[in-house]
């Protein structure tokens, strides 16, 4: 069975990333069968804080990281087939909290197919061209698909939340064909 990590671009308490996450989950299950684990900013083993190791990730041999939290996080990036990185678009750019996480490892990430989940109030394209850059660049890793979501305006000035008892989210409907075709083309990479 394929195995699919979503990794979580942000943490921030109160916003948008717990109810897109589900929205993601929802898309993976009416579209296939393949195994789906997510990893939060907030859930050990995702990378907190500034790496400390005194190796250099690109120069580790044979995954012997000395840092334990690295090490369990190189176990869990290996053991997924593909990734989804699903992010916010933070002042033009992605959060620092996953530029730390993928920072972390090197040999983990070659190969693996990435399919790239950005919103924002303009959808998170240019957080989506940054993370392209570090993916299929530094990583040596392929983009296999985007979908970009664009919240209304109350999802980010207002207390209004992606999953939130009450609210519709209606808007995400025009988003479901694009995910499910972004998900098949990351299964197609991933076997």
């Amino acid at each position: 069975m394929v195995r699919i990590g979503i990794l979580v671009g942000s943490g921030r308490s109160g916003g948008n990333s717990t109810g897109l996450t589900d929205w993601v989950q929802r898309q993976f299950a009416t579209t296939t069968t393949a195994e789906v684990t997510v990893l939060t900013p907030t859930q050990y083993p995702y990378p907190a804080g500034v790496l400390t190791a005194p190796e250099m990730p690109a120069l580790v041999k044979n995954r012997e990281y000395s840092d334990p939290e690295t090490a369990a996080f190189a176990r869990w990036v290996s053991g997924c087939d593909a990734l989804v990185i699903l992010t916010p678009q933070y002042n033009w750019g992605y959060p620092g909290s996953l530029k730390n996480a993928l920072d972390r490892l090197a040999s983990e990430w070659r190969g693996k197919p990435f399919l790239l989940i950005t919103y924002g109030g303009h959808g998170g394209g240019k957080a989506a061209d940054q993370l392209a850059q570090v993916i299929e660049g530094g990583l040596k890793a392929k983009v296999s698909g985007r979908v970009a979501i664009s919240l209304p305006d109350a999802y980010i000035r207002e207390n209004v939340r992606v999953g939130a008892a009450g609210n519709a989210d209606g808007f995400l409907e025009a988003y479901e064909e694009s995910a499910k075709e972004a998900i098949l083309a990351l299964l197609q990479n991933a076997t």
